[in-house]
């Protein structure tokens, strides 16, 4: 009797081991995986972020812009030399005053020799050299001399000079300058009066 229990207790104890092993195992596999350690969680919540590659170039250097080119001399082989010598006059002096006076006589002759078609062509371009000119004289001329008074020379014979070449527009431009600066060019009328006779030459020509 001693042995059949001896027996049946060895067979129960490896019954319990055995069975003791399966749960064992079976635990082992509803275990959840571990988690890494804070510290590890934490750098790589931090990780820094791989840099982006800036691919864009540079905007490029505005280039300068150029120097403009002087403007050349007019060929005046053709001229007398009253014009030549007022031209050189005109050319060779960069007080604002003296250029005035010097163009004035450029003005002068060709509105003298203004029968005659390289003159009036030549005078005609003078226009737009004046404007600005006589502006600027203007302004220095009245900070010396508030009081200085303007004569419309200028004005008025350019404005004869452009409307026998035919420009007329320009002419009534020149006369309505003449007009904004208050200038007076000697006649009954005035600048007004000039512009009218202006627009019907405009009107006979059919322009």
């Amino acid at each position: 009797m001693k042995l059949i229990a001896i027996i049946a207790l060895i067979g129960v104890g490896v019954f319990l081991y055995r069975r003791a092993q399966s749960l064992a195992a079976q635990e082992r596999h509803r275990q959840p995986r571990p988690t890494p350690p804070a510290n590890e969680r934490q750098d790589a919540d931090f990780a820094a972020p791989t840099a982006a590659v800036d691919t864009e170039l540079p905007e490029p250097e505005p280039e300068p812009e150029p120097e403009p080119e002087p403007e050349p001399e007019p060929d005046v082989s053709w001229a007398n030399v009253t014009l030549k010598r007022a031209l050189a006059h005109y050319n060779a002096t960069t007080e604002v005053i003296a250029r005035h006076e010097a163009l004035l006589a450029v003005i002068g002759e060709c509105y003298k020799q203004r029968k005659n078609s390289q003159y009036l062509q030549f005078g005609q371009r003078l226009a737009k050299m004046y404007s600005p000119l006589f502006s600027e004289c203007r302004e220095v001329t009245l900070a010396a001399d508030p009081k200085a008074v303007f004569k419309a020379n200028g004005f008025l014979q350019l404005s004869t000079i452009c409307t026998e070449a035919g420009h007329y527009e320009q002419a009534i431009d020149l006369c309505q300058q003449a007009l904004d600066y208050g200038l007076e060019d000697g006649t009954v009328t005035g600048f007004d009066g000039r512009i009218k006779r202006i627009e019907k030459a405009r009107l006979k020509a059919g322009g």
